[in-house]
């Protein structure tokens, strides 16, 4: 399977960070627009305004069919919270453009120091050159712990020089400064 392109990654990328934020944004908006239909918006902190179990004040104005309905989406509030505040606050979406096998590894690594070497004497062309010969030494895989693949780095996500090729983890590698 061929490895997406920069771009495609990077639109996904922004696409899966959007949804999780207008989710996340719908739900809390939909507290709002209950909030002020109800004529409570003078009468409640903002910090309060939710559907989830702890706004008990905007949820003491639901029919208690409604609140059974959240009660059982409880779970799913609590991913979509952690998840947003992580995108957010802290972590941006991040999917490895591909994997190298083990076999071209050695290959994989020496252009990625040639490419490094390229970028270092600012010679744009030439890194081009050598990051399409990479990434058609990379495969689409999926990843799992001990996979035995090695991630390719995406320059947008990394600070040069690269450090080392590490197992496919779901997280970009490390740089080295």
């Amino acid at each position: 399977m061929k490895v997406p392109s920069k771009t495609r990654l990077h639109d996904t990328q922004i696409n899966i960070q959007a949804a999780i934020g207008n989710a996340y944004g719908c739900v809390d908006n939909l507290a709002w627009v209950w909030v002020h239909e109800r004529g409570m918006a003078q009468s409640i902190d903002r910090r309060h305004v939710g559907l989830r179990k702890h706004n008990k004040q905007v949820r003491s104005t639901l029919s208690a069919e409604l609140r059974t309905y959240l009660d059982s989406l409880e779970g799913w509030f609590d991913y979509l919270v952690d998840y947003r505040d992580a995108l957010a606050h802290r972590i941006p979406v991040y999917i490895p453009p591909g994997c190298v096998q083990r076999k071209d590894l050695v290959k994989a690594k020496e252009l990625e120091n040639r490419e490094t070497a390229a970028l270092n004497a600012l010679r744009p062309y030439e890194y081009e050159r050598l990051d399409a010969a990479q990434r058609a030494t990379a495969r689409v895989s999926f990843i799992h712990r001990n996979a035995g693949a090695i991630p390719i780095p995406s320059a947008v996500n990394l600070r040069f020089p690269y450090s080392r090729a590490t197992k496919c983890t779901g997280r970009p590698p490390t740089p080295l400064f």
